[in-house]
């Protein structure tokens, strides 16, 4: 579980990064989606942070991860993967790569993993 949630970290800061434009849309423009969209879109998220909630539930019981609160923790690492596009530019010191390497790094430093960093 630690290796899958290491991906699916360093998968959202790729995709936040890369897609930044539409990621941007994406986090900040639900309220001017039809309720439909809005509802389909909720969704993909909400399925796209339980992956995260399992792997963090997952660690954590098999006592790699030390956190208590296991869900606001798992929210919080994903609040900051989303965040990407509001700030990160291409022409940045760092790439997207080098980014998503930290963002696992801090991610796991939030689970009070302390382990090797799976590769």
């Amino acid at each position: 579980p630690v290796r899958s949630f290491a991906l699916l970290v360093e998968n959202l800061v790729l995709f936040h990064c890369h897609r930044r434009d539409l990621a941007f849309i994406g986090g900040s423009e639900m309220r001017s989606l039809v309720a439909n969209n809005r509802q389909r879109i909720a969704a993909m998220r909400t399925a796209q942070q339980r992956m995260v909630d399992l792997e963090v539930e997952a660690a954590n019981a098999a006592g790699l991860f030390h956190v208590e609160h296991t869900r606001d923790a798992s929210r919080a690492v994903v609040t900051m993967c989303v965040a990407v596009p509001t700030w990160y530019r291409f022409d940045d010191e760092e790439t997207p790569e080098q980014l998503a390497e930290q963002y696992v790094d801090f991610g796991l430093g939030l689970m009070r993993y302390s382990g090797v960093r799976p590769r």
